[in-house]
């Protein structure tokens, strides 16, 4: 079986995020069904590339947040489209 690419995380990640606008690891987690360390690294990849930002709550049991930035907005409106196009949504 192919390896899965990537950015297949990251990707659905970006989606994600343009519909709910920010959220913890354990809401895109329950959300998304994508696993821990599949979230992680979809979080550090889009940071990398400047398409989200991270925060820590500052209410107990302080989470980490994220939500795009206005780069992270253009690609995953972009992305969206792709999928519709493609089928995939």
């Amino acid at each position: 079986m192919p390896r899965r690419p990537r950015f297949n995380g990251a990707l659905r990640l970006l989606v994600y995020l343009l519909d709910v606008g920010e959220a913890s690891f354990s809401r895109i987690r329950s959300d998304t069904r994508m696993k821990y360390e599949t979230v992680a690294r979809a979080v550090e990849i889009l940071k990398e590339a400047g398409f989200i930002e991270e925060r820590i709550d500052d209410k107990p049991p302080y989470p980490r947040l994220v939500k795009l930035t206005d780069k992270g907005k253009k690609a995953a409106e972009l992305i969206r489209e792709f999928l519709k196009l493609a089928g995939e949504l």
